[in-house]
């Protein structure tokens, strides 16, 4: 089946957000087709990973300093990655 410009959308707009899995659910399409045209298209969750990753670490930061996490706590504060385009 031929990628039309609306999936190709659907598939960039959701890719690093949700994966694979849930794209190809969406879209009707293999998990692998997913996997391949995303690959395609440059997009990479391991770059979506790091970057949910340095920005939980920029809020933990503002936590600390804020008092609302106590400084060398063990605590870490975990928010949906959808959640924290919020705050930024």
């Amino acid at each position: 089946m031929k990628w039309t410009e609306e999936d190709i959308e659907i598939l960039t707009e959701n890719y690093l957000e949700y994966g694979p899995q849930w794209c190809a659910d969406v879209l009707d399409r293999t998990y692998g087709s997913v996997r391949h045209k995303a690959s395609k298209l440059g997009l990479s969750r391991k770059e979506a990973f790091e970057k949910e990753q340095e920005m939980l670490k920029k809020l933990n930061k503002y936590l600390e300093n804020t008092g609302v996490l106590s400084n060398g706590s063990t605590e870490t504060f975990r928010m949906p990655p959808q959640e924290l385009d919020i705050l930024w």
